[in-house]
């Protein structure tokens, strides 16, 4: 990981812990040459003299080895960022790629946790008690050589001094690559859950779908069709959507209703390939979901969720998202959103940064970041549009003004809502009532009321609301 993070860095760190062992060696046996020269018969001022070249030998030595272990050193420090931004990409690559369905198994999800709380950050400690262990082995190797170099002269005293020195030298190395060994014990333990989890990820990836011709992957879809879909979340002693068929034309706006738990959302996410059912079918146009390239999918769908995320970006950025950017489709989807209302009363506009952690930055109410991830739903241009929930932190007006525009941005694509405001989906082409994982009602609001059910009392309870007298 450390080669494909960066591999001069690497090479640098390896090459210059290696030859700082080489001037060690060639420093400890030139010390032995200067301590002889001083020891040596003679006037002091010949013997300082002649054990000069020697000193200055040491000197370069030294000099060298210190140039050689601030290079290994600045490599490492650079080396540290680049592999745990490696092993963070890694991750996200293969989070992004398994089926949501396995972030619902506890085991699964845990252990993305542990990879991802402590597994990513020991990485860069991984790099660097490796390289640490690797100097110090360097520098007990080099110890152990310049000894082997001058065992068989230790009778003179100088030989005997320069021995000392490397004995010293080496035990200082040992104790640091004893101390190095157990920290690289401890932070491979999770790098352990990282490699653990990774390899869990990869067991979990979607077989490669059948290659569909560019045309069929590009071509504007006209009809999305559920038939006969069962789901069970794992663990789960009860299938949350058993035996569902929907159908969702272009131009068309439906919505899913009913209390909470009866499967709204979890047919949603089916719709937008994000659950692959274990019984029945989803074709977009005839054509199985499971047929369409993850990308060529996801620029088909857009999902505005009611926990959506608070990026803390500029309006900008929060909107666009990864897109392309287009000022005119920006502001048309603003507009849409209602968006632009907040917009203008930001001071920065559309630069203005979202967090008041951030110098100028500011901070929105619940219901203004509603209408951004709506605009950033907008955005997308796809051609199914999911909404759950869009409207839980609006108040009245703005509600009805943003289903308004929903029902206007119908045009020329499919859009799913999900509400508990019944008095939002009157004028939905077609409304699904779901209870217990299955279709108890279908049709327009006019023929569930005269059909009297399940949907009628619902509407009904939620109007009642609003001509009871307060005693």
């Amino acid at each position: 990981m450390t080669w494909q993070a960066s591999p001069r860095a690497t090479a640098v760190a390896l090459a210059g812990n290696l030859a700082a062992g080489v001037f060690t060696v060639f420093g400890l046996v030139a010390t032995s040459d200067v301590l002889a020269s001083l020891f040596a018969a003679g006037p002091t001022p010949d013997r300082v003299w002649a054990a000069l070249p020697s000193l200055l030998l040491v000197a370069a030595a030294t000099g060298l080895r210190g140039a050689l272990l601030a290079g290994a050193g600045w490599a490492q420090a650079r080396l540290k960022p680049l592999v745990e931004r490696l092993a963070e990409t890694r991750l996200f690559e293969l989070t992004t790629r398994v089926e949501l369905a396995a972030f619902d198994d506890h085991d699964f999800h845990n252990a993305m946790r542990r990879a991802r709380d402590s597994g990513v950050p020991d990485t860069a400690n991984v790099v660097e008690t490796t390289i640490a262990a690797v100097t110090g082995a360097v520098g007990v190797l080099a110890s152990a050589v310049a000894l082997g170099l001058l065992h068989p002269a230790l009778i003179p005293l100088s030989v005997a001094g320069a021995a000392v020195l490397a004995i010293r030298t080496g035990q200082m190395s040992l104790a640091a690559l004893i101390q190095t060994m157990n920290r690289l014990y401890e932070a491979g333990l999770y790098f352990g859950d990282y490699l653990t989890f990774c390899r869990l990820a990869r067991e979990r990836l979607p077989a490669p779908p059948a290659a569909l011709s560019p045309a069929a992957e590009s071509a504007p879809p006209r009809l999305l069709t559920a038939e006969n879909v069962t789901f069970t979340y794992p663990d789960a002693d009860r299938p949350a959507l058993s035996g569902v068929s929907v159908t969702v034309a272009r131009g068309e706006v439906i919505a899913l209703v009913g209390e909470n738990g009866s499967g709204k959302t979890t047919l949603a996410k089916l719709l937008a390939g994000l659950y692959q059912p274990q019984e029945g079918t989803i074709r977009w146009d005839g054509v199985d979901l499971d047929a369409f390239d993850g990308d060529a999918l996801r620029r088909r769908i857009s999902v505005i969720a009611q926990d959506h995320t608070r990026w803390p970006l500029t309006v900008r950025e929060n909107i666009v998202m990864g897109r392309p950017l287009e000022e005119d489709r920006l502001a048309a989807a603003s507009a849409a959103a209602g968006a632009d209302e907040v917009v203008a009363r930001l001071p920065d506009g559309y630069d203005a940064l979202l967090d008041r952690r951030f110098r100028g930055g500011h901070d929105l109410s619940g219901g203004q970041w509603q209408r951004i991830a709506v605009a950033r739903g907008f955005y997308r241009d796809a051609a199914l549009v999911i909404f759950d929930e869009p409207t839980s932190a609006l108040d009245a007006r703005a509600e009805h003004a943003l289903f308004e525009r929903i029902r206007g941005h119908a045009d020329g694509r499919a859009i799913v809502l999900i509400t508990h405001r019944l008095a939002s989906v009157r004028y939905a082409d077609r409304i699904y009532v779901l209870d217990g994982g299955t279709i108890a009602e279908q049709g327009t609001h006019a023929e569930l009321m005269e059909r009297d059910g399940l949907y009628a009392g619902l509407y009904e309870l939620q109007a009642s609301a609003y001509h009871q007298r307060v005693p």
